[in-house]
């Protein structure tokens, strides 16, 4: 009997350390994603950004340059 329980003793301290070695591996994914998330999602906030600076830019100058023509046309 005690050799039973040394035997399951042994397997259970086996897996406990396999299971610490993938935990460390599941944590680094875990960290690696959400840095990538993280990056990811500051891309895109930046990419919306310079969009719509771009829009904003572009309706001044086609307000600009109608604001021009009317000149031009009154006289």
């Amino acid at each position: 009997m005690k050799k039973v329980f040394m035997l399951l003793a042994v397997a259970g301290f086996i897996v406990s350390c396999d299971n610490a070695a993938d935990t460390e591996k599941r944590l680094k994914d875990s960290t690696d994603s959400a840095a990538k998330a993280q990056k990811e999602a500051v891309e895109e906030g930046a990419d919306k950004t310079k969009d719509s600076i771009e829009q904003n830019k572009d309706a001044k100058i086609e307000m600009i340059d109608s604001m021009d023509k009317k000149k031009d046309s009154a006289r």
